[in-house]
């Protein structure tokens, strides 16, 4: 009998124990994000999506996920998560616009007519029910594994869809249709090339108030610790080269490559070197009201963090001030970390970020499979 009552008492600690331990695992991930004063980090959605990363987001709440799976989502904002597809290749990229979702695969862009009628469609049917959609645009064939997901993004003024096409190779003079982002008209489907010179960019956004486009550009490896810088650029026109792979930053020479360089070629060095190997990727101008003046249409950036850095770096979302019309980016910031550990462990990495409809932004996770919510609570 005392054996009995032994046993039931260790029992009931070993369960308290587990219970705890699950509860501060639960929590560690916010209570171990660092942020400014008056600001808030809570887990919007966990653990229910594979690989997030690009997302996007209506009017009503609605978020749509692209993913480095097969998988696209969306998911209300009570946070319930429907299938919008499940059989893709690599649909990094997902955009809202017009009542339409246009999703990006390694050879084409895909889009759903009418969202609005989908959603409804989801939450009558069950979890399993995929969308209708179509065929876009075909887009250039990826015969590598190297940066074959396509991010993209509506110019909104332009009525254009933005499109990465990454370098197949870490560094490589790359043909005309490589390296290089892409425009296709929404609603003529005419394509034109928009920047040359770009190894992979994950991430572009339209500055609220000019319209002019930025982007994030991640620099090449195996030349050290310390170079070439990752880049923030700017678009002013068409067509213009942006250095890859002769240049890195602001103009630096890649000795492998600059005596190989097209004659008479200018090319346009980035308005803002981030260090090496921080790897930015989502870039997003805030436009809502949650936050405090001096964050509206400041840029943040999603540095998805080093992977073969001796000592690890990025993990974290930065900002930049950046002058609508002089164009200097200045005042780089960290915002959020934490997801590094002193260990050089971690259990994060961001990808993309928006501003939701409430004001607060919203950030992907396709580490921890997780999308977060960053809000700003004024305590008085």
């Amino acid at each position: 009998m005392k054996n009995q009552i032994l046993n039931s008492y260790f029992q009931l600690i070993t369960t308290i124990f587990l219970i705890s331990s699950i509860t501060v695992a639960a929590e560690e991930p916010t209570n171990s994000l660092k942020v400014p004063n008056g600001f808030k980090v809570e887990i919007f959605l966990n653990n229910t999506i594979e690989k997030p990363r690009g997302i996007t987001s209506d009017q009503d709440g609605n978020i749509f996920i692209g993913s480095g799976s097969t998988f696209a989502y969306f998911a209300t904002k009570n946070k319930k998560i429907y299938t919008i597809a499940k059989n893709l290749k690599k649909p990094i990229g997902i955009a809202y616009w017009d009542n339409k979702l246009y999703i990006s695969s390694v050879d084409k862009i895909y889009i759903v007519e009418n969202v609005k009628e989908e959603i409804n469609k989801s939450m009558k049917s069950n979890k399993d029910y995929t969308w209708k959609m179509q065929i876009f645009s075909f887009l250039p064939k990826n015969n590598s594994n190297m940066h074959s997901g396509r991010y993209i993004k509506v110019d909104p003024k332009n009525n254009k869809l933005i499109v990465n096409i990454g370098s197949q190779h870490n560094a490589k003079i790359p043909p005309k249709k490589e390296a290089i982002l892409l425009s296709i008209d929404l609603k003529t489907k005419k394509e034109d090339i928009v920047a040359f010179g770009v190894r992979n960019s994950v991430g572009f956004d339209f500055h609220p108030i000019s319209n002019e486009m930025y982007f994030s550009d991640n620099g090449q490896d195996g030349l050290g610790d310390n170079i070439p810088p990752d880049e923030i650029n700017l678009i002013i026109k068409y067509k213009e080269h942006f250095g890859f792979p002769y240049v890195f930053g602001k103009n630096q020479k890649n000795f492998n490559f600059y005596n190989k360089a097209p004659k008479n070629t200018k090319f346009i060095p980035s308005i803002y070197e981030l260090p090496a190997h921080v790897a930015p990727l989502g870039i997003h101008f805030y436009q809502g009201n949650n936050f405090p003046r001096e964050y509206i249409n400041k840029l943040f950036i999603a540095e998805h963090g080093s992977w073969n850095r001796s000592s690890p770096v990025g993990y974290r979302i930065t900002t930049l001030d950046i002058d609508p019309k002089t164009r200097i980016a200045k005042n780089y910031k960290v915002f959020l970390h934490g997801f590094l550990k002193s260990d050089s462990s971690k259990f994060g990495r961001p990808v993309d970020i928006i501003t939701y409809y409430d004001g607060s932004i919203l950030f992907s996770d396709d580490f921890g499979n997780k999308i977060y919510r960053v809000y700003y609570e004024n305590i008085k």
